[in-house]
């Protein structure tokens, strides 16, 4: 049976580590699980303790060099741990390779790409520091933006993220992991008029649309609960970027890319 891979990427201390154990501790994503084997190649302040590690079933490898990680390097790994799933947590400061992004053996197939982005560093970083950004967004299946407040800007936020990436799907949290709203929202436009037009913009994020405001119809259309079978749903389960959509899924959601014991319920 294929073992699913999570990639973990992001900026040191913008909370990979956190959000992969919050992820093990999460009973619902963890049930039926097997062994899980974490591949870290970058350590911040948040640690794997022996403790936590042996309490989860959880096995660690520390790397410093993200070329380690080739098709020979998992075909060993796989057979020394047999692990139920891959947690990666990669290197920030480094490009996702070409093993990861295209080359991975099909008995450990990609299933998701996840970056955490400090909301308070965002502004800053993606100004002095884009081309760095734009590599650990420009793959994401979600982007976890946390540490933000109601003050913050939301539409920068967006913007920026879907200017490099438009298909990720976009989660804001605050210091806690609770769901952030910012008081101007995140959309270029008010949902609430009875019509709103959303223009196309040189990067191409818009495209013009006339469209009635018809609440209840957007509702039913983004209807289907969002699965609980990816680590973006662990802290984010009951929010989405849109304001219509309380819930829908998640790229790497597919039941067919998954094992049976944890397809789409």
């Amino acid at each position: 049976m294929p073992t699913p891979v999570y990639v973990f990427t992001g900026f040191l201390d913008s909370g990979k580590t956190t959000l992969i154990r919050d992820t093990l501790n999460d009973p619902q994503f963890m049930e039926g699980a097997g062994r899980t084997l974490i591949l870290r190649f970058e350590e911040g302040d948040t640690e794997f303790d022996e403790e936590f590690l042996t309490s989860h079933n959880a096995f660690l490898e520390t790397y410093d060099d993200v070329n380690v990680l080739t098709a020979e390097k998992c075909r060993e790994l796989d057979t020394i741990y047999h692990p139920f799933q891959v947690f990666i947590e990669w290197n920030g400061s480094e490009p996702l390779t070409e093993t990861v992004l295209k080359d991975m053996p099909d008995f450990w197939p990609l299933v998701e790409i996840l970056t955490t982005v400090d909301g308070s560093t965002f502004a800053s970083y993606i100004q002095n520091m884009r081309s760095m950004m734009f590599e650990q967004l420009r793959y994401s299946d979600v982007i976890i933006v946390n540490r933000c407040t109601p003050d913050m800007s939301g539409t920068m936020f967006r913007g920026n993220i879907k200017a490099i990436n438009k298909r990720a799907q976009i989660f804001y949290e605050g210091n806690f992991g609770e769901p952030c709203e910012f008081k101007g929202g995140t959309l270029p436009f008010d949902i609430n008029a009875s019509t709103f037009r959303m223009m196309t913009t040189a990067s191409g994020i818009w495209t013009s649309w006339m469209i009635p405001t018809n609440t209840k119809a957007r509702k039913s259309s983004c209807a289907a609960p969002m699965p609980k079978t990816s680590p973006a749903t662990i802290r984010a389960s009951s929010w989405a970027e849109e304001p219509w959509c309380a819930a829908r899924p998640t790229p790497a959601s597919a039941a067919l890319r998954l094992p049976a014991s944890r397809s789409m319920k």
